[in-house]
């Protein structure tokens, strides 16, 4: 494989910085050309509620991450990793597209809940973000994309995004076999999840006192997706990998 690292690469969006510029008006439609997943690896990029309510769960959620996280660097195939977290009116950038296997664990100084649910902005950055890098690549360097949404909250803060603008930035790449994670906590996560375009098998409703078992899970269904990657699943074959299963489902309460 082949993937490049973002080390020397121009920042192609330098407005999604932690001190991102906020629109007056948020988006309601997105006008993005994006490009087809392949199977030259994966990219994954998690986007991770860092907001107040997190704070309950703050050791359960960086242990079970880190569990994740452990996990996946023992399974085989390239893999870069975007890590960001929101928390308001920032979206921050942990690791941008590096090599999984170099990716350090998470910590109470690396993750400090505060702040409010820009949900729909973080989303927004992330799929722009991605595309951008997939759309650098020739089509056949080109890796299968994950995108793991993980909330406990709903939308209260976004400013340069709203749902039907997500709602087109998801839809879009799903047809181009892109596969997206939705987990929600303390909200209705099939509602919500629905309303942003994320197909219900991709989305699970889990448990923040169990944040082992729903990390657990979702280690499942991405090592499961990557596999389908790598064998040159699309389409349906692919969608169907990515499901969730009952017992991941389970596994997640």
């Amino acid at each position: 494989m082949n993937l490049r690292t973002t080390s020397g690469m121009p920042n192609a969006f330098p407005q999604f910085t932690p001190k991102a510029r906020i629109d007056s008006q948020p988006k309601t439609t997105v006008d993005e050309k994006i490009k087809k997943a392949g199977s030259n690896g994966v990219l994954i990029h998690v986007v991770l509620d860092e907001s107040s309510s997190m704070g309950g769960v703050t050791q359960q959620t960086i242990d079970s991450f880190n569990s994740w996280l452990k996990e996946q660097k023992q399974n085989d195939g390239a893999c870069l990793l975007t890590l960001s977290k929101f928390d308001g009116a920032r979206v921050n950038y942990v690791h941008v597209n590096k090599d999984i296997n170099t990716v350090e664990p998470l910590t109470t100084q690396t993750y400090r809940p505060s702040g409010s649910t820009n949900l729909l902005d973080a989303i927004g950055d992330n799929i722009v973000r991605a595309n951008s890098y997939i759309s650098s690549l020739k089509k056949a360097e080109r890796p299968g994309v994950i995108v793991v949404i993980l909330t406990d909250g709903e939308e209260n803060t976004s400013n340069r995004y709203n749902k039907a603008a997500i709602k087109g930035l998801v839809e879009k790449p799903e047809g181009k076999d892109w596969t997206f994670l939705f987990m929600g906590a303390n909200i209705d996560a099939f509602h919500e999840g629905s309303a942003m375009g994320f197909s219900s098998n991709n989305t699970v409703q889990y448990n923040t006192s169990n944040m082992t078992g729903s990390m657990a899970a979702l280690s499942s269904i991405t090592t499961r997706t990557r596999t389908a990657y790598a064998k040159g699943f699309a389409g349906d074959a692919l969608r169907a990998s990515a499901s969730y299963t009952q017992a991941e489902r389970d596994q997640s309460l």
